[in-house]
Parts: C-alpha cells; sequence; structure tokens
C-alpha cells in the first residue's frame, strides 16, 4: 500500500469597504417630538445626528441591531441600501475566509508518480531498506524502474532512515521533497499534520495478513473471525477511532487530491454591489428633496408665507448638521387665543366689564353646585331653563343684543350619543320662542373633532372665538376637555358640558355642567342599596375612574352592614373565570358599573357560567341601562335594578325625540333612536 505526500500552501487576501455614514437632515419626518405626552412641543428632535448614523452603519457592518431606527422614506431606503450592500460583502469576504482557512495549499502541477518522474524540481524518495523501497527496485514497470535510477543517483541522498525522519524532510523543504510510504502511515499523518496532502492513489495494492504456522488449527477461526470483523464494520470503527479520534481529525482532508483553488475578490466581482449601492442612495436623495419641497409647500400655507422663503429657511437649517433640535414655529392662528378679549368680544357686547361679567358667572356657578349638592331634582324643562339662563344671564351688562348671536358646539363625530343633534334642535326651539329672543336669534357653529386629537381641539376652539361665539358646548373626550376650558376662562366664555369625569370642578369659574354631581349620585346608589338590604354583595368594576364613583359605597358598608367583596373586569373582556370564582363563593348580589355599551356582553358571559339565574340579583349603576334590549333575558327570574334620568314616557322627551327625528328626515337623514333609547347625555 503505497502513495506519496507532498506539501501544499497557498496565500489569501480579502478587499475591504468602507461607507461614510451620512446625515439626511433635508427631509422633514425625521423630526419628531421628543416628548410624545406633550402635544404641543417647543421643540423637534432628529435622531438621526451624525455619531448615530455613524453607529448605525457599524451596527449593520458588524451584522448587530441598532435602536436608531429611520422613519422617512428617504432614509429608510439609503439604510436599504446600506444593509443590502453590507450583506452582500460580508457573505463575499465570510466565505473566502472559510475557503482560506479550509485550503491552506498551493496549488502543485504534480498529480501522479508520472509527474515526479518527467521533472527534476521536487526530489523523491523511500524509507531506505522498506517495503516500498523494495517495491521500485524490483519493479519491471518501465516508469517505476527509472523513477529508482533517479533516486539511486540523486545528490543528496534521498532516503529517509525511517517514515518520521522522511514526514519531517517534507516539511522542511517546503514542497521541494516528496516522500513516498505506505498509504496507511499517510492517513496517519495528514489527518495530525494539515500542511501535508497525499497526491493521486495508490502506485501498487498488497494487503496485510497474520502468519500463523502450517497446518495450524487456528487458521479459519482467525480468518473467519476477520471477515466477521470487516462485515460487522469493527475494523473500520477502529481505524476511525485511532486514526481520527485519537490525536487526528484536525484536518478537513476531503477533495485535497483534486487540489482545490482559491482565488481573491476582485471589483469585477462586486462592482454591481457598488453599483447598487450608488443608484440607490440617489433614489432616495431624490425622495428626500421630493418631501423637503413638499413640506415647504406646506410650511408656507401655515405661516402664509411664500413658498421660496419658505425653502430658503428650511434650507439655511437643513445645511447646518450640528444642530439635532428644531424650534417649532406655530402659525399665528394657533396660539390659543392669547389675545386681548375685546378682539372678540367688544363687536358683540360693546367694552368688556371683566368685575362684573365673572360675578356673574361665579353667582350661576354657584347656584347650581348649591343646587347639585342638595340633591334637588332638575326636570327637563328646568334643564332647559337652566340651559338658557347659562347662556344668557351674561346678556344684561350689554347695551343691546345684536341680531345674531353665534354659539358654539364642539363634539365628537365617532360618538353615538347624538349630542350635536340635541344641540342643533335645541337651537332651533330657542330661535321659534319670541318670548327669549324677541329681537334676536341663535347661530350655531359645530365643530367636529377627534376624541383623542386635542392639538385640533385647540385650533377649532380658536376658529369658533374668531366668529365671536359667546359660549362653547362640549367637548366630551377628557383629553379636549381641558383645553377648551382653559381657552374659555382666559377670554371668560361660559363653557357647559353634558357629561362629568371625577368631581367638580370649582376652580374653573367659566364652566358650567349639567351632569348630576358624582356625590349626589353616589349617595342615591347607597339609598338603593338600604332599600335592597343586601348582607353581602361583590362590586364589579371596570376602571379606576368607577372605584372613585363608588368611595361612598364603601364608606357606608357600616350603615349597610354588609359585607363587601371586589372584583375587577378582565381588560381583555373575558369575564367566565371572574363569575366562576364568584359562583363558587356562592356569593348572589352584584353591584356591576361599566360603560353602557358593555352590559349586555357582560350579563351574557355570567348567564355561560349560571350567574344569572333564579337567585341571582345585579344592582347596574349605569343611568342609561333602560335604553339597552333586555329581551333576551326575559324567561329568567334574575332581577335587575338600575337608576335612570330620563323618563322615556314623558311628553317633553318624546316630543323632544320626536322633533329631532322629523327634522332630519326632512334633510334627508335617518336618525335611529326613540324615547326610550334616547341616552341622558343628549337631554341634560
Amino acid at each position: 500500500m503505497t502513495s506519496l505526500v507532498l506539501t501544499d500552501g497557498k496565500q489569501l487576501t480579502a478587499d475591504g469597504f468602507e461607507k461614510l455614514p451620512d446625515q439626511i437632515m433635508i427631509t422633514p419626518y425625521e423630526w419628531n417630538n421628543p416628548h410624545p405626552c406633550n402635544p404641543e412641543p417647543e421643540e423637534l428632535e432628529n435622531n438621526l445626528s451624525l455619531n448615530n448614523c455613524i453607529w448605525h452603519n457599524l451596527g449593520s457592518l458588524m451584522q448587530q441591531g441598532s435602536d436608531i431606527a429611520p422613519q422617512a422614506v428617504s432614509t429608510r431606503m439609503v439604510a436599504g441600501m446600506w444593509w443590502f450592500f453590507t450583506l452582500i460583502m460580508i457573505s463575499s469576504y465570510t466565505a473566502n475566509l472559510a475557503a482560506f482557512l479550509t485550503i491552506t495549499r498551493m496549488e502543485s502541477t504534480i498529480k501522479s508518480a508520472e509527474d515526479l518522474a518527467e521533472q527534476t524540481k521536487v526530489k523523491f524518495g523511500p524509507m531506505r531498506g522498506g517495503s516500498t523501497a523494495s517495491f521500485f527496485s524490483n519493479s519491471n514497470h518501465t516508469l517505476y524502474q527509472r523513477m529508482w535510477a533517479m533516486m539511486q543517483q540523486a545528490k543528496p541522498d534521498v532516503f529517509a532512515e525511517s517514515n518520521i525522519e522522511g514526514v519531517e524532510r517534507v516539511q522542511k523543504a517546503k514542497g521541494r521533497y516528496a516522500f513516498f510510504m505506505e498509504s496507511v502511515s499517510i492517513e496517519y499523518e495528514i489527518e495530525r499534520r494539515c500542511e501535508l496532502t497525499q497526491i493521486n492513489g495508490l502506485l501498487d495494492q498488497k494487503g496485510y495478513g497474520i502468519a500463523l504456522p502450517i497446518n495450524s488449527p487456528y487458521r479459519s477461526l482467525v480468518s473467519g473471525a476477520v471477515l466477521k470483523l470487516s462485515e460487522n464494520g469493527v475494523l473500520g470503527e477502529l481505524k476511525n477511532k485511532w486514526w481520527k479520534k485519537n490525536g487526528g481529525g484536525k484536518c478537513d482532508v476531503s477533495g485535497e487530491a483534486e487540489g482545490g483553488t482559491n482565488n481573491e475578490l476582485t471589483m469585477a466581482n462586486v462592482g454591481g454591489m457598488f453599483v447598487v449601492l450608488v443608484v440607490g442612495c440617489c433614489a432616495a436623495f431624490l425622495v428626500a428633496v421630493l418631501e423637503f419641497l413638499w413640506n415647504c409647500r406646506k410650511i408656507a400655507v401655515e405661516r402664509k408665507i411664500t413658498p421660496c422663503e419658505a425653502m430658503v429657511s428650511e434650507l439655511k437649517f437643513a445645511l447646518n448638521f450640528t444642530e439635532i433640535t428644531k424650534p417649532v414655529e406655530k402659525p399665528q392662528e394657533d396660539d390659543y387665543c392669547k389675545q386681548d378679549l375685546g378682539r372678540y368680544s367688544g363687536g358683540l357686547f360693546g367694552p368688556a366689564n371683566t368685575h362684573q361679567h365673572l360675578s356673574i358667572v361665579d353667582l350661576l356657578h354657584g347656584f347650581y353646585v348649591s343646587l347639585m349638592q342638595s340633591g334637588s331634582k332638575m326636570s327637563y324643562p328646568s334643564q332647559i331653563l337652566f340651559l338658557l339662563l347659562s347662556c344668557f344671564i351674561l346678556l344684561p351688562p350689554c347695551p343691546a343684543l345684536p341680531d345674531v348671536i353665534p354659539i358654539g358646539g364642539v363634539f365628537h363625530p365617532e360618538s353615538n350619543d347624538h349630542q350635536d343633534v340635541a344641540f342643533q334642535y335645541a337651537v332651533e326651539r330657542i330661535n321659534m320662542d319670541s318670548y327669549l329672543l324677541p329681537h334676536s336669534r341663535l347661530e350655531r357653529h359645530i365643530a367636529n373633532v377627534s376624541f383623542v386629537d386635542s392639538f385640533t381641539t385647540g385650533k377649532r376652539v380658536c376658529d369658533l372665538m374668531e366668529v365671536g361665539v359667546t359660549a362653547v358646548f362640549g367637548p366630551e373626550s377628557d383629553r379636549s376637555k381641558g383645553i377648551v376650558r382653559s381657552i374659555c376662562d382666559t377670554l371668560e366664555i361660559p363653557n357647559l358640558q353634558t357629561n362629568w369625569r371625577g368631581s367638580l370642578k370649582l376652580d374653573a369659574p367659566c364652566q358650567l355642567n349639567m351632569h348630576p354631581d358624582p356625590d349626589a349620585i353616589a349617595l342615591a346608589l347607597v339609598d338603593v342599596l338600604k332599600f335592597l338590604s343586601w348582607k353581602s354583595f361583590a362590586i364589579l368594576y371596570e376602571s379606576n375612574e368607577g372605584l372613585m364613583r363608588l368611595q361612598e359605597v364603601f364608606k357606608s358598608r357600616d350603615k349597610l352592614s354588609a359585607k363587601i367583596s371586589v372584583y375587577q373586569l378582565s381588560m381583555d373582556g373575558d369575564h367566565r373565570s371572574l363569575f366562576k370564582d364568584i359562583h363558587d363563593s356562592t356569593q348572589t348580589h352584584i353591584l356591576l358599573d361599566c360603560a353602557t355599551d358593555n352590559i349586555m356582553n357582560i350579563l351574557r358571559q355570567a348567564k355561560e357560567v349560571d350567574m344569572f339565574g333564579d337567585y341571582e340579583n345585579y344592582f347596574i349603576t349605569s343611568l342609561d341601562a333602560h335604553t339597552l334590549d333586555f329581551s333576551e333575558f326575559e324567561h329568567l327570574q334574575t332581577n335587575v335594578t338600575f337608576l335612570r334620568l330620563i323618563d322615556p314616557n314623558s311628553p317633553e322627551v318624546i316630543n323632544a325625540v320626536n322633533d329631532w327625528v322629523h327634522g332630519e328626515r326632512e334633510y334627508g337623514r335617518v336618525l335611529n333612536i326613540r324615547p326610550e333609547t334616547v341616552r341622558r347625555i343628549s337631554l341634560t
């Protein structure tokens, strides 16, 4: 078993690429509010500073994430092109590096014994007196005879005294010497010396055997055992154990006989990546220019300047690469009405008497507070009268009423409480009453805004102030209510609310609220609980606001002589597990505080877990529960109690709702509302 071994070395180089980070300040969509909780920031901030851009590019190059994320289309295009570029370049470099570490041998022109015999640069020889030397000396093959003659004539001597000496000589010769030895020994050495390789196949093939005496009784047994070991793969496992595992297996010798090659990367190989990068950056720059021009147009409209002036101003700031914050220049009409009061109200009422105006509002506000705290009930005509009083009690200081009195309302289109419809027909009813306004009429101005957009709400309220409204109704949203109240307090304009969240605000002299006082409602709940005489009950509340409304119930625990358990409804809308726990506690009395729109879903889930049967009693705190359809529960014996402020059988309520429906029909609109479904907020 004879073969030959040669050294094989190879060098590999890799090109490096670097990209300078660029900061695109020209796009307006990278400037963000640094404090999202503040809807009216004084300045904007750009996260794509020079340092952050460098960090972002280095993170991409190292295949690491970064919390610096572009937001504009143009900057995302630049980042995407850079990611694509680094992905290809890093992948190419990694592939070449792996090939360099795997194939570290020189590419040799010697592929067989014939190649050795045809050249004189690389010397070769076997171990002196070994079986390989005997093979060459006794061979009848012309090629091997010629090679044997070359070995004998070579100077210096090419024979080695041992296999170890021959292997060391190959390593020291650096590709100038080839050593012949048995293939088994070659395989053992190349598993441990990665700089060595085996060239071509076997020169000759002979097998090993176990010698025994003639006619030995063990011959058949030994032969059978050897064959069995070979068939079972034991011999292969032993070879793998001693050749590859015990000190071997360090080198990957696959494909070495073919003499693999590994070429350098050139610009021709990766030039397309640079083209993609440059084209992508140019396209991103064009998009950034379009974004910049569109933003200049918007600024020109908002600030009422020419587009050229806006472009020059924005371009000067964009070219200042050291700035990472941008001051917000608010339009003049967005100054939230800090102008002099006479600008809006002087033309309507004449010179404003501030002290007299505020004293009247304070008197009216105190009257309403005392009325609510005394527990008095206001019927629907009384509420209308109070609305009229609150609107026109401010008019006596005026020398004369104008022909047209503007009045504003702020409503939410996504709401289903029909406040805008009620406001519209309330104004029409007042205009029809010649006794209230014999020589004047009300002119309604409605502003529809989103529940969550307080900034737009402020702008729309200021628009109402521009037309000289004498009072503002709404809004319902807690997010917008504060800014409307602030504007009205600044200009001393009445702000009327029809809903209530939290306690009564006594520090807002121009705010009037038509909703019953929460403390009065809480006392009413306590009175109902006393009447029901529940000895124990569970309170199910939906939000912290509901928990605040029930504080009076907790304070009256001793008066009620009842054991109270408190549970919060699940935020995900699935309350079955909660009702199961209450069912296991044998509790049958439930006080439910939640939004009106969620009541039916909660009761249906209670029914699914047998918590809406003959023995259960429910007390619902919603004042609009009477508008719900409980027909699906009419065959059950569950007792459901709730309060209401509106009597759907009242002639006033019926007439008001009919006016709404018929009036909307004249305009070609359909209003799906009945006296029994109208909610308190629309008739407050």
